[in-house]
């Protein structure tokens, strides 16, 4: 409000108009750098991340002529002296009396040993005093189909060694698509959900499942994604997790240093994620560092006798955590040094060894409040600033800590933005009501609030995994398409339309899921594959041509990044009709865009909206109207319902926001 009551002075002063918008926007810029997103842009790495080595894991040591190893390092975190931690598997075929010992490293929680006769590819476990455990830091675990396609019989759940080095040495990989000060429109799903129904050669999907990670490198989808204006590609988490095939099951990670191996092998990951980067698409880690779990898997594959839980430190407490979460799960212990450790290494190494180019952090607000959270979230983000300064941060939470998004150098934690549950609660809210009951003081509050609360890098979203999926009243619990007035066609792409463009225009960083755009029915519990096929609608070839349009638009003009967005994002709230225009103007230039968007069922004739300015409707705005300047308003002809409008314009002098 601050700023606001300055400009009015200084335009009531009878002073330039360029002087009063130069003003305005050089503030909102000085408030913009206390963030991390702008201090990242341009920052140089401080370490080389392909020098990063973890503390645990297998190291290769010695290879032969032709690069292949001949010795390897063992090393796990034991972080009690009394354990008797030994290795069995491929290279002892098995037998118990030829397990090797680790030994305790002098002053030190880690035990290690030397190794010979090892393959890439060999299955193992650890024994932890007489009883065969997963070693947590294992790059790989063997899952049926995994083994099938390996030409292995059984099912049973091992760690695998695998030549990390050789896919990290050939990180001739394009670079991690960079990010940083610019707009961000990122979709989010499943993995194997992204292909399920996609069409190849008379089929729909993979053969079979685990050839996903290969389907996708070369089925063509990915340059449908990259037609859908789309730059950073969100997974569901891909380490891996439970056998289920439900999409929540890919949140009970046992192995965060691990792909998840029923999809392909760590070599075809690597090059699936290079597919991506090539395309200018970055694929962005949905981390689980919140829980972990003690139970699941059936049969051999059971994960009680064999998960993390296991271990036990020498004070008789569980070594990686033993606090119970909300999933019934445990949480990691975060106030141990050498856990918080083992899950920095964790991403690091997705980042070294297969180029990926974001971080979700799951659950921030619970690892947050941990004992020893903060500390962790600082350590992280503080080692992937000085190995890879240009991968995107961003934060699940629900409640209010401006000290998340603040500029490391500041006293932050480093994120690049957070989500924006706020708005997804004006969304949550208002989507299913009829235009009258729609409250625009709450979308402004929206708006507005959170550069109040020094948090305004947020991530916009009119859907998401957890909200097309669970039930929560209001708009959740099932895709937008089947939310909104009964699934009628007009509803749904005119809904879709308004909604989706506000969520897209009225910030820098955006995120929602294929089947938004495809207006699918159902929810994500139900039918979580994205129906490719919807594509032929011509109501969803409609909508893709508008948003493919408006995306364009979006990421490649200045006035949308960060660094020029500002608290007065409404420039004009009419209440009555539900219709709001956004301004999106690059610092100190004249010119920008205004974006009507009617959030009505109602045609409006003559429209009115207050601004001194020149006008010209640009031809990607969903429905043509004609367009006059006058004086201090600009008018429209008629508005559609849920029509967007897209305006470029060069304004003369700011006008108060008000109607």
């Amino acid at each position: 409000m601050r700023i606001i009551f300055i400009c009015a002075l200084l335009a009531s002063g009878h002073l330039y108009a360029d002087d009063c918008v130069k003003s305005f926007f050089r503030m909102s810029n000085l408030q913009n750098d206390s963030y991390e997103a702008t201090r990242t842009i341009g920052l140089k790495p401080t370490k080389q991340i392909k020098k990063f080595q973890p503390q645990t894991g297998i190291r290769v040591t010695k290879r032969n002529s032709n690069g292949a190893p001949i010795e390897i390092r063992l090393r796990v975190l034991s972080d009690n002296p009394q354990n008797q931690i030994g290795v069995i598997g491929d290279f002892n075929q098995w037998d118990s009396n030829r397990i090797v010992w680790l030994k305790p490293e002098p002053n030190s929680p880690y035990f290690s040993a030397t190794l010979v006769g090892w393959r890439s590819g060999d299955q193992y476990r650890l024994v932890l005093n007489g009883e065969q455990v997963l070693d947590p830091s294992a790059a790989v675990y063997s899952s049926k189909p995994f083994n099938s396609k390996s030409g292995r019989e059984g099912e049973f759940l091992n760690s695998i060694f695998w030549d990390l080095d050789q896919i990290a040495s050939n990180r001739y990989f394009k670079k991690i698509p960079d990010l940083r000060g610019r707009p961000v429109v990122a979709t989010e799903i499943e993995i194997f959900e992204l292909v399920r129904h996609w069409p190849k050669e008379g089929r729909f999907g993979p053969a079979s499942v685990e050839h996903t990670y290969e389907f996708i490198r070369t089925s063509g989808v990915i340059a449908e994604i990259k037609k859908m204006g789309i730059n950073a590609i969100e997974f569901l988490p891909f380490n891996a997790s439970d056998d289920g095939s439900r999409w929540d099951k890919r949140y009970l990670v046992y192995g965060l240093f691990s792909i998840e191996s029923r999809y392909g092998s760590p070599q075809e990951f690597a090059e699936m994620v290079k597919a991506f980067n090539e395309a200018g698409i970055s694929v962005v880690m949905d981390m689980v560092a919140s829980h972990y779990p003690h139970w699941g898997n059936e049969g051999v594959r059971n994960i009680e006798p064999i998960g993390l839980h296991r271990w036990i430190k020498a004070d008789g407490r569980k070594l990686f955590g033993e606090d119970p979460s909300p999933w019934k799960t445990l949480r990691y212990d975060y106030a141990n040094r050498f856990v918080r450790r083992y899950l920095i290494d964790a991403a690091l190494l997705m980042i070294k060894n297969y180029g990926i180019g974001g971080i979700r952090l799951d659950n921030y607000d619970g690892i947050k409040s941990a004992p020893g959270g903060e500390q962790f979230l600082l350590e992280l983000m503080t080692e992937i600033r000085a190995y890879a300064p240009q991968i995107w941060a961003n934060s699940e939470m629900f409640f209010g800590d401006n000290r998340v998004t603040r500029r490391m150098d500041q006293g932050g934690f480093g994120m690049d933005v957070r989500s924006h549950s706020d708005f997804f609660d004006f969304i949550k809210e208002f989507a299913q009501k009829p235009t009258e009951e729609i409250d625009m003081e709450i979308l402004r509050r929206a708006l507005r609030d959170p550069w109040a609360w020094q948090e305004a890098a947020r991530l916009f979203y009119l859907t998401n995994h957890d909200e097309a999926s669970n039930d929560r009243g209001g708009a959740t619990g099932r895709y937008f398409a089947s939310l909104v007035d009964g699934g009628d066609p007009f509803f749904v792409e005119g809904k879709t339309r308004a909604f989706a463009a506000l969520a897209l225009l009225a910030g820098s960083y955006f995120l929602d899921m294929p089947q938004l755009r495809l207006m699918q029915k159902g929810s994500f519990n139900t039918n979580p594959g994205v129906q490719w096929e919807n594509r032929n609608d011509p109501r969803v070839k409609s909508l893709q041509t508008l948003f493919t349009q408006l995306i364009e638009l979006f990421v490649n003009n200045p006035a949308f990044t960060f660094s020029n967005q500002d608290l007065n994002i409404e420039h004009w709230i009419d209440y009555e009709n539900k219709v709001i225009v956004l301004k999106r103007q690059e610092t100190d230039r004249s010119e920008g865009f205004f974006i009507v968007i009617n959030l009505g069922h109602r045609e409006l004739k003559n429209w009115q909206f207050g601004a001194n300015s020149t006008a010209v409707l640009l031809e990607l705005s969903s429905h043509s109207t004609k367009i006059k300047s006058l004086g201090d308003r600009i008018e429209l002809d008629h508005l559609a319902p849920y029509g967007v409008y897209v305006i470029k314009a060069a304004w003369i002098e700011p006008v108060p926001n008000s109607k």
